[in-house]
């Protein structure tokens, strides 16, 4: 009898303060007519991922950032310590999923080049490894990017994250347990911090 293989559930990171970015939040920004945020989750959602948990702040920025989710099937979680960093957030994610046996995708919701196929390529080689891996593309130099496709024992530590690092420091104690897979191009990294990013992007779609 062949076993169904552990689903992945992906956690959207969608809580920042953009403080980079100027007064209006980065994930609101227009990209080809989306919000940043919703391009992401649209990508995203075109993978085999299982779920998608959006964590948003608390108060009328994260419910902005929650409208623009509309009509994405998305679960919304609001995180009321986004302000203590990243690592709050992936708590507040990872403690919204239900099924406490998935593999959890962390993904920060504001990376407009994300590919699917590349997503989809972590996802089966973490269920060809039995789940117990954690999972994540590097880039052509051998540099660690995101998403990363935890497993569900690892699913207790970060319930515990509550800072700015997230969970590099975590990642970087179980670097034996860890399998990389490269990138085609590191296009696909790409994300918005600035208007100045912004700007670079759209010009090089144009």
């Amino acid at each position: 009898m062949t076993t169904a293989p552990i689903p992945v559930h992906a956690v959207l990171l969608a809580a920042g303060s953009s403080t980079r970015f100027g007064a209006e939040n980065k994930l609101l920004a227009l990209v080809e007519g989306q919000p940043l945020v919703a391009r992401t989750a649209s990508r995203l959602l075109a993978t085999n991922v299982s779920g998608v948990v959006a964590v948003v702040a608390a108060g009328a920025e994260g419910e902005a950032v929650a409208a623009a989710l509309n009509g994405y099937p998305v679960q919304i979680a609001v995180n009321p310590h986004a302000s203590r960093g990243i690592g709050a957030s992936i708590a507040c994610g990872a403690s919204a999923l239900a099924d406490t046996s998935a593999g959890i995708m962390i993904i920060p919701g504001d990376m407009p080049s994300l590919d699917p196929a590349l997503l989809n390529r972590l996802i089966a080689a973490f269920q060809a490894d039995r789940s117990d891996k954690i999972v994540h593309p590097v880039t052509q130099a051998g540099e660690q990017r995101n998403p990363v496709i935890w497993p569900a024992w690892a699913r207790p530590d970060l319930l515990q994250l509550d800072d700015a690092k997230g969970g590099k420091k975590l990642l970087a104690q179980h670097l034996s347990r860890t399998l990389t897979l490269a990138a085609s191009h590191d296009g696909v990294f790409e994300d918005i911090d600035t208007r100045d990013d912004l700007e670079r992007f759209a010009n090089r779609e144009a």
